[in-house]
């Protein structure tokens, strides 16, 4: 019996332990990064928008960039942009994207940094820039996996976070797939470089 009983107890101290699924609808950071004397991060989640579609509630994909300036040890000063899908359908590779950027600091001259958070469908994989200046990039987009996915309550979409020193701003985006096929074009007046570098 004393055998049997220390199998017993041997086994259930090497059992894995079983992770339980975050619940849906929490805030996954997407990328996070310092610049100098400067904090930001790029975070993403799934808002109910109280409609529903058969049996499902409609959902509705959302972003928040946050920035903090370093002053002092006990300086600093922070800016936060927060903005979520109309929450209608899923995003289809050819609908436009959901964007947001913010400058620290928040001025009418030049910024010191720019932070942009994108969520487009998983179908996309990179996409073309024309940025305000004129020049060009390609951005090759990341994707979420299936816990962050869960975690979130986002469908699995492809997105990009990042944070650049200066200004940034999207004059036009091309959305391509991983076969290099246009999916969706914004034209070249489309986007508006706001005041905040946002495109709108």
């Amino acid at each position: 019996m004393l055998a049997l009983a220390a199998l017993i107890l041997l086994s259930l101290s090497v059992a894995p332990a079983t992770a339980s699924a975050p619940a849906a609808g929490e805030w996954a950071e997407l990328d996070s990064g310092r610049l100098g004397d400067y904090l930001w991060s790029v975070k993403a989640k799934h808002a109910g928008t109280g409609a529903r579609t058969g049996s499902r509630a409609a959902k509705s994909s959302c972003l928040v960039v946050r920035t903090k300036w370093n002053l002092g040890p006990y300086d600093f000063r922070i800016t936060r942009y927060r903005r979520c899908g109309d929450g209608s359908s899923r995003l289809a590779p050819t609908q436009r994207p959901l964007i947001v950027s913010g400058e620290l600091p928040r001025t009418p001259t030049r910024p010191k940094l720019t932070t942009v958070g994108m969520i487009f469908s998983a179908a996309i994989r990179r996409v073309r820039v024309t940025l305000a200046d004129g020049s060009r990039r390609t951005i090759r987009l990341d994707r979420l996996s299936s816990f962050e996915a869960r975690s979130t309550g986002l469908e699995r979409v492809s997105y990009a976070a990042f944070s650049v020193r200066g200004p940034w701003c999207a004059e036009r985006l091309v959305s391509q797939s991983a076969a290099g096929r246009t999916l969706w074009d914004s034209g070249a007046h489309d986007l508006a470089c706001g005041a905040d570098g946002s495109a709108d």
